[in-house]
């Protein structure tokens, strides 16, 4: 049997492209249990926020033409991101508590660990020496 997903398709597919904003974000905290995760969620909160302040002028501009889709296209997209920004900010309150949480255990779990030696000093240098 052949893979339907050949030639340009795949290629499209194997790349993934960064986050701009223009959806939400990915911060489903239950799955988030590593500091690094928990911080990338933030920065997708952040981006959010940004692309929903460059929005504003576009909308504004489309609400104040002629154009009756237009303005009510435009009045129904700016309803719709102001009430993404209270969820944005709750799961943005959210992802800082766990955040100092989790950064504490993985600090914790860290300071049990030895770092390794790589033999490369000049003390180890001259220890061979002899």
């Amino acid at each position: 049997m052949s893979n339907p997903n050949t030639g340009s398709e795949n290629a499209t597919r194997g790349k993934k492209e960064p986050y701009d904003g223009s959806k939400q974000p990915m911060v489903a905290e239950s799955m988030l249990n590593s500091s690094r995760s928990i911080r990338n969620a933030l920065k997708r909160i952040t981006t959010r926020r940004n692309w929903i302040a460059d929005q504003e002028g576009k909308l504004i501009e489309l609400f104040n033409s002629d154009n009756a889709t237009d303005k009510s296209t435009a009045l129904q997209v700016a309803n719709k991101l102001k009430s993404d920004l209270p969820k944005l900010k709750k799961a943005e309150d959210n992802l800082n508590s766990k955040l100092s949480k989790v950064n504490a255990h993985e600090l914790e779990e860290l300071s049990k660990k030895d770092f390794p030696k790589f033999g490369l000093s000049s003390t180890s240098e001259e220890s061979s020496r002899r």
